[in-house]
């Protein structure tokens, strides 16, 4: 018996899987061919959604109405208490009863309704310039938060390199150059670059006493305790003491440079 499948006339004749009526028309395809010369017809441009009719946003604050509608609702028990006192003025200066208890409402209302809603309104305020300040009042200490995220994670080069950045972007602000002092001194290890920056810190214009002081000092003690090199530090410790007397650290300067002038003189090798 023989399993092989039969195959029609029209499958021996050409590919078995064309359709044997199947015939090439020597007609082109209707259709559209592109030419970028050409514009789109009219009938292939897509159309444009109708415009929808402008309507301007109301500018309103649901919370607000809301915090009026409380305070109206609890100032109905003034305007109860209003309504007492009329009917005490009435009953007690003969005033005409309607009125007076009228006039009790309403007062007994609104007083504490306006006393209310200017409390509330002015405490909003206060909040929103706590926090959402305008930019008008003096601003806050830079924070430098990149720089010290880096030194956290211990990338201390790229918190020098962010330091230096700020450093350069804000000369009117010490702080970047103290940090940047500090981080090569504690961490890099790198005391000369330290007290380059400690020096520049106190340089900064305007810079306040209480940080000319302070980078003037652990640049000082770099050059004792860090690199040995306390004649290195005689002139700043002179400057320092000159430059801040009466204060403690214009005395400690002072003292300081009595110590080291001592030692030298003692041991002149």
């Amino acid at each position: 018996m023989n399993d092989e499948p039969r195959m029609s006339d029209d499958m021996k004749d050409g590919d078995p899987f064309t359709p044997a009526d199947r015939k090439e028309s020597a007609e082109p395809r209707q259709g559209h061919t592109y030419d970028p010369a050409q514009p789109i017809p009219q009938h292939m441009v897509p159309k444009q959604p109708d415009a929808l009719p402008h309507k301007p946003l109301k500018d309103f604050d649901s919370n607000r109405s809301v915090d009026v509608l409380k305070i109206a609702a609890f100032s109905g028990w003034g305007a109860l208490l209003g309504m007492f006192v009329g009917m005490f003025v009435y009953k007690m200066w003969g005033w005409p009863l309607m009125p007076s208890l009228l006039g009790g409402f309403a007062l007994g209302w609104l007083i504490p309704f306006v006393t209310a809603t200017i409390f509330t309104g002015a405490m909003g305020n206060a909040a929103s310039t706590i926090y959402m300040p305008t930019g008008a009042t003096t601003p806050g200490d830079r924070q430098y938060s990149l720089a010290q995220s880096y030194v956290v994670r211990g990338r201390f080069e790229q918190a020098a390199a962010e330091y230096a950045l700020a450093a350069q972007q804000y000369p009117e602000d010490p702080e970047p150059c103290m940090r940047l002092a500090r981080l090569y001194r504690d961490d890099l290890r790198r005391y000369d670059e330290a007290i380059l920056w400690f020096k520049r810190a106190s340089e900064v214009p305007g810079v306040p006493p209480a940080t000319d002081m302070m980078a003037m000092r652990e640049m000082i003690e770099v050059y004792t305790h860090k690199l040995q090199q306390p004649v290195a530090a005689l002139p700043y410790l002179a400057k320092l003491a000159a430059k801040h007397p009466g204060t403690p650290t214009g005395s400690w300067a002072k003292r300081h440079l009595t110590e080291l002038k001592a030692e030298l003189h003692a041991d002149p090798s």
